[in-house]
């Protein structure tokens, strides 16, 4: 009976593990985080003075952000 509780109890810690790191690198995530930030992810597509734009190193520059290569993302702070 506690093998069935201890393999339930790891089964379930599995699975909140993975429901948790889906989340985190998640489009839902990065964009609260650029909301919040002003860290922008690469790929992600914001709206800047009513214009659709994707993060890339090129976006990054013409907005007067910095670019991490290491990181992939795009500082806009001031």
């Amino acid at each position: 009976m506690k093998r069935w509780f201890l393999f339930l109890g790891v089964i379930v810690f599995a699975g909140l593990l993975f429901c948790v790191n889906a989340f985190r690198n998640s489009d839902f995530w990065n964009m609260d985080f650029c909301l919040d930030t002003a860290i922008c992810a690469e790929g992600l597509t914001i709206n800047v003075e009513g214009k659709m734009i994707t993060i890339s190193r090129q976006s990054c520059a013409e907005l007067g952000g910095v670019w991490s290569e290491e990181r992939k993302e795009c500082d806009l702070r001031d």
